[in-house]
């Protein structure tokens, strides 16, 4: 899946030592009244893709969207989505149709 919008806010950096991961919020703007602030996260080496672009960027984020279940001590089940974001770049960027339909092919079959 992909996504284009500006770059709102870079969370700290969570480092646990074995496990990294950075979050980052997307204004994603389908309808300029109602602006919507989409939580992104990277994980391990992608925590890096981020360090490049400043707030106020325009970006495109190429993600997967993962859900899972739970189910709590007491039996109460809930469900968590997390958007894993594997590829950051500028929404002009030079990225060909075919480097693009590459990029949505391997998603695919993650």
């Amino acid at each position: 899946m992909v996504i284009e919008g500006k770059l709102h806010a870079i969370m700290d950096l969570v480092d646990s030592g074995s496990f990294r991961r950075q979050s980052f919020v997307v204004e994603y703007t389908e309808n300029i009244l109602y602006p919507q602030y989409v939580t992104f996260e990277l994980t391990q080496d992608r925590v890096e893709l981020i360090n490049k672009f400043n707030v106020g960027d325009k970006i495109e984020v190429t993600f997967n969207l993962k859900g899972r279940e739970w189910t709590s001590p007491e039996l109460v089940k809930k469900y968590f989505n997390t958007l894993e974001a594997w590829r950051i770049q500028k929404p002009d960027s030079t990225a060909s149709t075919a480097e693009k339909k590459d990029a949505i092919a391997e998603m695919a079959a993650e």
